[in-house]
């Protein structure tokens, strides 16, 4: 299968991020009305990511002209200091006073959003998009719907056909953003190709090793194993994880090629190949390792190229980077599994049930606000800013006009304490990972300053349609199975992946994969596969 991204954030994202996080309270400002005052919660769960307390307010630049756009003012609050998304959201939802809009990854939400509606907590919107969301409904139901085959509203969608949040909506054909690179100049100076087979990647690793290349891959904790990146694995036709094989949902561990991926990846570690601390590190030991030349390969996102880059110019001219195909088995061959993003992706923002519960003015206002990222000027705005401040329009040499960010977004960021340009675009404005429209091929273009990240791009996003079929979605669990599913996660997820870890690591045999497989079973993953397949089953049917 595909590896479902929608959760995880490129470094210099979540770093801006980390400043977005926070509580809103709208003040819905109507000429024709007196003024009503709503609350909203914009909470993003990041793993391991603090919250923090920075408050935004009605001086930023987005919100300001949102509020000339639709009448509604923003003033910002804050969770606690210290707290995570996913715990300031726990606590809210602990209270039972619940605000009026609510920005969460709600796939987390035990039941999904039907129990969320069932709970009283959200609202369901389908009766209320056609008339004040025609932004949104459009790309569900209407004219951009019937056009996009209905890409978003698969996604968008629960089980029992309810409506009940603002999504991310992904435009543009990138959906993978993650990948495998190494040192080209490296290749160059050996006389070896990019690797594609994982032939070509033993005789690369190979090299390296003999050229006194300490561990020639290294990587994080989802370069090697369960639940890891589909990176290597792919070559063996099996996924790190739940996967589809046309309409039947598959477990990759308990696919027989998956224990010879597996014992080539112990291969290589007892060969020196691969970094024995790959489970520990992070993005900066990483990124050391790299340019101190103790590796020559490693994953990473699109946007780490540009950080590996830019610390080499002056250090190392010579010094370039490429990206690698998903590896494969056979010259020719189609990889099938690699991380993908979903047409329609969390978080997103929900109407609370509370909302307009004394006056139905406040649900509408709150609709008709959401519904405003997802127009063209709305687009444009969360994507690209304010025109002549934070973006120009000019017309490349085919006549194509282009949104193209200013110098105060490239290159004078830290004059208002932005550390890079990726902090600098989450500092005016949200052009991915939030409600509205996402990954617009401009943004990337002004946010990949190197010719070797936009290469990055299309050689991850080469087989990307073929990937988006195999695919397990972002389905919705009842109550019943949210409960069973991790009660059953919790007895054995950890277990498999601590077996395939200490088997790559070398502490133990291949054999013992067997033996953790039939515990997995035994904890109740036959069952979890049957509840993946039922809730599949379910997904496909509300799409049609």
């Amino acid at each position: 299968a595909v590896s479902n991204i929608d959760s995880q954030l490129n470094e210099n994202q979540e770093e801006s991020w980390n400043k977005l996080t926070r509580v809103l309270t709208h003040e819905i400002m109507n000429s024709l009305a007196p003024v009503t005052s709503i609350s909203s919660t914009l909470l993003h769960n990041m793993d391991n990511a603090e919250v923090n307390t920075k408050e935004y307010d009605d001086t930023e630049e987005m919100f300001k002209e949102m509020e000339k756009a639709t009448g509604t003012k923003v003033n910002f609050i804050h969770p606690s200091q210290g707290s995570t998304g996913s715990e300031a959201f726990q606590v809210l939802m602990a209270s039972g006073d619940y605000p009026d809009m609510i920005e969460h990854w709600w796939a987390e939400y035990p039941g999904g959003g039907d129990q969320a509606i069932e709970d009283g907590v959200a609202l369901a919107l389908n009766d209320y998009l056609e008339e004040y969301a025609p932004n949104y409904y459009n790309y569900m139901e209407g004219d951009a719907a019937k056009d996009n085959n209905y890409m978003y509203k698969a996604t968008a969608i629960t089980d029992k056909g309810n409506y009940f949040g603002f999504k991310n909506l992904n435009v543009g054909r990138y959906r993978t953003y993650q990948g495998l690179y190494i040192r080209k100049d490296l290749l160059d100076k050996w006389g070896l190709g990019i690797p594609e087979t994982i032939e070509e990647w033993e005789t690369v690793l190979k090299t390296a090793k003999e050229n006194g290349i300490k561990y020639p891959l290294t990587g994080d904790k989802n370069l090697v194993g369960a639940y890891g990146t589909n990176l290597f694995n792919t070559a063996y036709k099996v996924a790190n994880s739940f996967y589809l094989e046309g309409d039947t949902v598959k477990f990759g561990p308990f696919q027989k090629d998956y224990k010879k991926y597996v014992e080539k990846m112990a291969e290589w570690m007892k060969k020196g190949y691969i970094d024995i601390d790959y489970i520990t590190n992070d993005n900066t030991i990483i990124n050391g390792l790299i340019t101190n030349g103790t590796s020559v390969a490693a994953n990473c996102y699109v946007s780490n190229i540009s950080k590996l880059l830019g610390a080499m110019e002056e250090r190392n001219p010579e010094f370039d980077l490429v990206a690698c195909p998903f590896p494969v088995m056979k010259k020719g061959e189609v990889p099938f599994f690699q991380p993908y993003q979903a047409p329609a992706s969390d978080p997103s923002i929900t109407i609370s049930a509370q909302c307009g519960m004394d006056n139905e003015e406040r649900y509408k206002e709150a609709i008709k606000w959401c519904d405003y990222l997802y127009s063209e000027e709305g687009m444009v705005l969360k994507s690209f800013g304010i025109e002549g401040d934070t973006f120009t329009m000019e017309t490349d040499d085919n006549g194509e006009k282009h949104y193209v960010y200013t110098d105060k977004i490239l290159k004078n960021y830290q004059d208002y304490g932005a550390s890079s340009i990726g902090a600098a675009l989450y500092y005016h404005f949200l052009p991915a990972n939030h409600p509205g429209f996402n990954q617009h091929p401009d943004y990337f273009r002004g946010y990949y300053p190197y010719e070797q990240q936009m290469d990055a791009l299309e050689t991850w996003n080469k087989y990307v349609e073929e990937a988006a079929n195999h695919v397990f979605p972002a389905v919705t669990y009842n109550a019943e199975e949210s409960s069973r599913k991790a009660t059953i996660e919790a007895a054995g997820k950890d277990n498999l992946t601590a077996a395939i870890s200490n088997i790559i690591l070398g502490k133990a045999d291949i054999d013992t994969l067997d033996a953790a497989v039939k515990a997995a079973k035994k904890s109740g993953y036959g069952e979890l596969i049957k509840i993946n397949q039922a809730a599949y089953e379910r997904y496909i049917k509300a799409i049609k």
